[in-house]
């Protein structure tokens, strides 16, 4: 099939097409790696939040015997 807009041989096959709009493994390992850090950073903070919560509660109860 020809395009008036794009010369014959410029023109990409469904496969081609697809190969060609897909990031490297490279740029996917790395965007996977970042995104575990985040998650990480997520899980730590999380965890400090719930230690001092703890710790309030523990306090509170304390205060209130």
């Amino acid at each position: 099939m020809k395009s008036e807009l794009v010369p014959e041989g410029d023109l990409l096959t469904p496969m081609n097409r697809c190969r060609s709009n897909r990031p490297s493994r490279r740029a996917t390992r790395m965007r996977f790696s970042a995104q575990q850090q985040k998650i990480q950073r997520l899980h730590e903070y999380y965890n400090q939040v719930v230690a001092e919560l703890l710790w309030y509660f523990n306090e509170s109860e304390k205060e209130a015997a």
